[in-house]
């Protein structure tokens, strides 16, 4: 595990002087309209490569100050200088193609080319920290059991935002429907911080909701060395629901000391879910909840995933409507089709227990374009609600949640934060 670690380690750093060589060398020097005064004024270049001598060492800064030093303007200022990198990199390779353009003579007016192109990357710059640094938005939608019901309404709805301004205290939830908020990918620790947990549970208990469910990549700090961690946590222990906040663990978490973090969650309130399922609720209302771990435990002692050995607890038990807890959805792509497939029940008459929803996150959206492309190819999935079927027969769903938080740097773009209320109705 160490070993791996090392290894990742040292792989990130050498694409990060890839990056940063790229930025200098190719993007800010390169640039057609920039050439006439660097050539008259070489302390602009002197200033550019400076510029990006801090975009390089800005992930080492980051990591030293958030695992080691925890100081939390030296870690913010990395994480903002990490987002200028990522995104002027995206840029950069943007301005390849034009420059190729221009090489083939197809585009010859560069200062306006290249006057256009600056405007943009300053809007694209700027629009990803804006939406990185705002509050998370209150989404929701509705969730119907027998979804293929002809009756019923459709199985999934048009998702409805709200801003934090909008999020009013809403009416408990009736006895036919069981509310959930669902949070994911908070990553608490170098830069989100007490103030940002406590707004998240703010807007939480307004809804009035029966539960809580939390998917994975909580912190990013391990609680045992830097205990600063448990104060910004804290305000999740006044988490407010009828029966209670569960939790799985996230690849984050597995990253740190994960036997630390779990040993932290009874005293802030939240329940664990360890490969374990767990039945909620009452009987007029009354759900089974399966909680997966991640598969980072695969390389760590700890609470290792197995999705066959859940999967068959699940199908020896007493059917009820369930809903799957996992970190990654491409578990819980897996678990379903193991659960389906394996006997080929029918949604609505199997004896076995109705799988109605999978719950994770992990893609944050892709968190930035063009991210999001590589996102959703390496997980099946990127955002929102997902149909599940096998030959063309719907059997469950999938949500994913682009998460509360955010991972380094406050950027976002075309993947805001969120909260999730599901109103699942029986």
């Amino acid at each position: 595990m160490i070993t791996m670690k090392i290894t990742f380690s040292l792989l990130a750093l050498l694409i990060n002087f890839i990056i940063s060589y790229f930025i200098s060398k190719r993007f800010f020097v390169s640039i057609k309209i920039f050439a006439p005064l660097i050539l008259r004024k070489p302390i602009i270049k002197k200033f550019i490569f400076v510029f990006c001598f801090f975009l390089l060492i800005s992930p080492i800064t980051y990591i030293l100050s958030a695992r080691y030093v925890n100081n939390y303007f030296v870690t913010y200022i990395s994480a903002l200088l990490m987002g200028v990198s990522i995104l002027i990199f995206f840029l950069g390779i943007v301005y390849e193609f034009i420059k190729f353009l221009y090489y083939i003579k197809i585009l010859k007016n560069y200062k306006l080319v290249d006057s256009i192109f600056l405007l943009f990357s300053f809007f694209y710059i700027t629009s990803a920290f804006y939406f990185g640094m705002q509050p998370p938005l209150l989404n929701s939608f509705d969730a119907y059991w027998p979804a293929m019901q002809k009756n019923s309404p459709p199985s999934s709805v048009q998702v409805q935002a709200q801003t934090q301004a909008q999020a009013q205290v809403q009416t408990p939830a009736s006895s036919s429907i069981f509310k959930i908020a669902l949070l994911s990918d908070l990553h608490v620790g170098p830069t989100v911080k007490r103030n940002d947990v406590n707004l998240l549970v703010e807007i939480v208990n307004k809804q009035n909701v029966d539960a809580v469910f939390i998917a994975g990549d909580l912190l990013d700090q391990n609680p045992k060395n830097q205990p600063e961690v448990i104060s910004d946590l804290e305000p999740l222990k006044n988490l407010q629901s009828q029966f209670g906040t569960y939790f799985v663990l996230g690849n984050h978490e597995y990253h740190l000391d994960v036997k630390d973090v779990v040993e932290i969650l009874p005293a802030l309130n939240i329940h664990a879910l360890l490969n374990q399922q767990i039945t909620i609720g009452t009987n007029k209302k009354q759900l089974r909840l399966v909680g997966l771990t991640d598969p980072s435990s695969l390389h760590s002692n700890y609470f290792p995933l197995n999705v066959n050995a859940s999967v068959n607890e699940l199908k020896n038990s007493l059917p009820l409507p369930t809903i799957l807890l996992v970190h990654q959805p491409k578990v819980a792509r897996e678990f379903l089709k193991k659960y389906f497939m394996s006997s080929s029940p029918t949604a609505t008459t199997s004896k076995h227990s109705p799988i109605v929803l999978a719950l994770s996150g992990h893609t944050h959206g892709g968190q930035i374009i063009p991210f999001n492309i590589i996102t959703k190819i390496k997980n099946y999935y990127l955002k929102g609600l997902y149909e599940f079927k096998i030959d063309n027969e719907l059997k469950s769903q999938i949500f994913v949640s682009t998460g509360a938080g955010y991972w380094g740097p406050p950027i976002r773009l075309g993947a805001k934060s969120e909260i999730v209320i599901i109103n699942l109705h029986f």
